[in-house]
């Protein structure tokens, strides 16, 4: 017996936003933000998993969802997702890993298959450590798929092979495609959408500002720094995500309609901030969904999207992905214990355990699969927890859990072998001509070089101006030994205190070495003052920028990999809207350290020294990038950083004579933006000092400025190296 049911691609649903006493609530109506798919193709039908079973296979048959090809109308935007015969595994040795990057990355979830059914393995021979097993699956357009399983089941690494995002030192097998057409990572990406497990933002955007990111820039116009706009003139070209096929008008509107649709009218001017000090964390999930459903994917990739958030807004997100795919996306979730009222939304379920599957079907199916391996599903019990519940395995009953957990497994397997559920989906010719075609001019990056330099240089210009607490964390690391994160509240820093406290330290400085004279004593002073003057340039540069850039990363990562920009566009843009920055800074610094100590009082001489602290304080923050990017952390990166610059300032002439430096370590002085800082602040101090008063001192007293320069090894003919 077969049941006829309309694909639920076409049961097309939005969202409503209301408030009821003081929540949040969203109801499902006809989208606009959504496909518009034809009326006419709206009947399309397919056959039901549910079926008459036979007795040795009969409850598998109706689990097993194996459908047949049935006649469809290609639409644009119908594309199905499938992968086949998916491993990931790491080699292992006898004595272990290859690499202590493989324990830590392969936890608990990774096992050998071939090592527990053999118990013994050869002393020379390779075992596969398999973090995803033998998986295979498919996804159809108007389906929420939900992956499962218990802690280290492989549901992040499956969700990784599938958006080709695994780590290079895991090994992956098997097939992805599109429609039937085998794709790789950049085109999959040109195509599809992938939310995060993490909702990183930059806090200094409002939401709408956010969305206009995504679509293209507001019109420029300077008020206060909360209203910096956009730095060129009004403009239709597309900002990052949005192709040229779009006018300016279109993708506003398509920004307001997001908006709109996804709830966030009411914060969509508020600055989006950060987690418990802006907007809520359900605005935040949603503002997450609508930076990439703005441009309408195909495909979207959801990793745990009700991660960290209260029944009601876990359920008020699923319910966006539940209308996303009513409105014939295809849609993948992993998902970690869901409530009842969550998993009822899901269409299809995909249930993982020790990395292999333990079942894929509809919903319904999934309890009727149990029961019939002798699991049954208490009444008025949440059917997720059950299901992790009966695939965990419990410390102290390991045997007993693995040995259920290979039994349900082995048993879904046979069905798939039974039923040829491993066959790639029957997909239409037009389907597949569709995706080739859409493939083959796909591109990883949506908009030109220009747009993505013009979208990024507003950006980065709006972070600077806006959180002067940036501004206040380089001036404060040569102030005290703490370092203050540029993600905290940026109401705690006042416009106007970045400028005093660095004008502080230089004061500090300059009463220090205040009135230095031109004898032997005088001489030591201030070539440590200049020295100094290098070194406060580079600490409190390199360090706030391993501060800054490592908070922003994240960010930096998640959009690269969906191929909003390139990478050189990004450090230029970031560069160039930090410029100012680091102009005005080595000013205020050296403005009053400069004649407080005594420094030759020429305007020639003033703004040389200027200019070399300006380009050590650029060498410094270009060292701080470096550091961010091998650091995986802002942590690792402030405790790496002292490590790596204090070889470069004991090579900077002051502490090490430039002579004196060892043979084999000479090379490394030539990468020391400490020595040529040094050496041209000096050359320019004593170059044109013609005496040195030695009245009272031994002969080693230098008589003029070219016996200083000679006693440090500097060199006035090779100035501008």
């Amino acid at each position: 017996m077969q049941e006829r049911v309309p694909v639920l691609a076409n049961q097309k649903m939005s969202l409503l936003h209301t408030q009821k006493d003081g929540r949040d609530e969203l109801h499902f109506s006809l989208p606009s933000i959504l496909p518009r798919l034809p009326q006419e193709n709206s009947s399309v039908e397919t056959e039901s998993p549910m079926e008459s079973t036979a007795e040795e296979h009969g409850s598998d048959e109706a689990l097993s969802n194996d459908r047949k090809p049935t006649e469809v109308t290609c639409k644009p935007t119908d594309v199905t997702l499938s992968w086949e015969n998916v491993n990931v595994y790491a080699p292992e040795t006898r004595n272990g890993f290859e690499h202590g990057f493989r324990r830590h990355i392969l936890k608990d979830g990774c096992r050998s298959p071939s090592r527990e059914a053999s118990g013994r393995e050869s002393a020379r021979s390779f075992i596969s450590i398999f973090c995803v097993f033998q998986v295979s699956g498919t996804v159809r357009p108007g389906e929420l798929l939900a992956i499962m399983g218990s802690s280290g089941a492989g549901k992040t690494t499956l969700l990784d092979v599938l958006t080709f995002r695994t780590s290079s030192r895991l090994t992956t097998t098997g097939v992805v495609r599109l429609n039937g057409v085998s794709v790789g990572g950049d085109t999959l990406a040109a195509l599809s959408a992938y939310v995060t497990q993490d909702d990183v933002f930059f806090s200094t955007l409002t939401v709408r500002e956010h969305l206009q990111f995504q679509a293209r820039p507001p019109p420029f116009r300077v008020a206060t720094p909360r209203d910096v706009g956009l730095i060129f003139a009004h403009s239709h070209q597309a900002m990052v995500r949005m192709g040229r096929e779009l006018g300016t008008e279109e993708k506003m509107h398509r920004v307001e309609e997001v908006i709109a649709e996804l709830g966030l009218v009411k914060c969509a001017d508020s600055l989006i901030g950060t987690p418990g000090n802006g907007i809520s964390g359900g605005e935040r999930r949603r503002l997450a969904f609508a930076s990439e459903i703005v441009t309408n994917p195909a495909v979207l990739f959801c990793d745990e999207p009700t991660s960290g958030l209260d029944s009601h807004a876990a359920s008020t997100v699923m319910g966006v992905l539940r209308a996303l795919a009513g409105g014939g996306k295809t849609v993948v979730a992993t998902v970690h214990q869901p409530s009842s009222q969550v998993f009822a939304l899901f269409h299809r379920l995909l249930l993982l355990a020790d990395g292999r599957v333990a079942f894929l079907g509809d919903t319904d199916s999934a309890t009727q699969f149990f029961h019939d391996k002798g699991f049954v599903c208490p009444e008025n019990y949440n059917p997720a927890d059950f299901y992790i519940s009966v695939l965990s395995v419990v410390p102290g009953e390991e045997d007993d859990g693995r040995a259920r957990v290979r039994h349900l497994c082995d048993s879904f397997e046979k069905v798939q072998r039974v039923l040829g559920q491993r066959e790639p989906p029957f997909v239409s010719p037009l389907e597949k001509k569709m995706i080739a075609n859409a493939l083959a001019g796909a591109s990883p990056y949506r908009v030109g070089v220009t747009t993505q330099f013009r979208a990024l240089l507003w950006r980065s210009t709006l972070a600077v101006v806006r959180e002067p607490l940036i501004v206040k964390v380089r001036l404060l690391e040569t102030l005290v030994s703490s370092r203050v994160s540029p993600t905290r509240n940026s109401r705690l820093a006042r416009p106007g205190h970045p400028r005093r406290h660095l004008q502080l330290v230089a004061l500090i400085q300059g009463l220090m070495f205040m009135g230095q004279r031109l004898d032997a004593e005088g001489v030591l002073n201030i070539s440590g003052a200049l020295f100094l003057l290098v070194a406060n340039m580079t600490f409190q540069n390199a360090f706030a920028v391993v501060s800054v850039f490592c908070a922003e990363y994240p960010i930096f990562e998640r959009e690269q990999q969906a191929g909003l920009y390139r990478v050189p566009v990004y450090f230029v843009s970031r560069s160039l809207a930090e410029l100012p920055l680091f102009v005005l800074l080595p000013i205020v610094f050296t403005l009053p350290t400069y004649f407080l100590i005594g420094l030759q009082r020429s305007a020639s001489k003033f703004f040389v020294a200027l200019a070399v602290n300006i380009l050590v304080s650029n060498a410094a923050c270009s060292f701080g990038y470096m550091i961010s990017c091998v650091s995986s952390n802002m942590h690792m990166g402030l405790a790496v950083g002292p490590a790596v610059i204090v070889p470069f300032m004991l090579l900077g002439g002051y502490y090490l004579n430039d002579g004196s430096v060892p043979q084999g370590l000479i090379w490394l002085k030539y990468l020391s933006w400490f020595l040529y800082g040094n050496e041209a602040l000096a050359i320019n101090q004593w170059e044109d000092v013609d005496f040195v008063d030695c009245h009272g001192f031994n002969a080693t007293c230098p008589g003029d400025g070219p016996a200083v320069l000679r006693m440090f090894n500097f060199d006035k003919v090779i100035y501008l190296r």
